[in-house]
């Protein structure tokens, strides 16, 4: 997805709008993917990002959902 000297997290915003008008509803990630920036891109385009909680992002509005 990138090159060795780019971290996976900082591509996925511009790889997630490349997305847009597919028929893609959700997209699954580990921790990485975890950060204000990544959730409202994928909601942008209408994905419905599922990914762990990050525990070094401090947001306190983040909540863990049930399964």
């Amino acid at each position: 997805m990138a090159t060795a000297n780019r971290h996976d997290a900082a591509v996925t915003p511009e790889l997630l709008s490349s997305l847009q008008g597919w028929d893609i509803e959700f997209a699954f990630g580990d921790a990485t993917y975890d950060s204000e920036q990544i959730r409202q891109t994928a909601e942008q385009v209408d994905i419905f990002l599922v990914s762990l909680i990050n525990r070094h992002n401090n947001d306190d509005e983040k909540m863990p959902m049930a399964v």
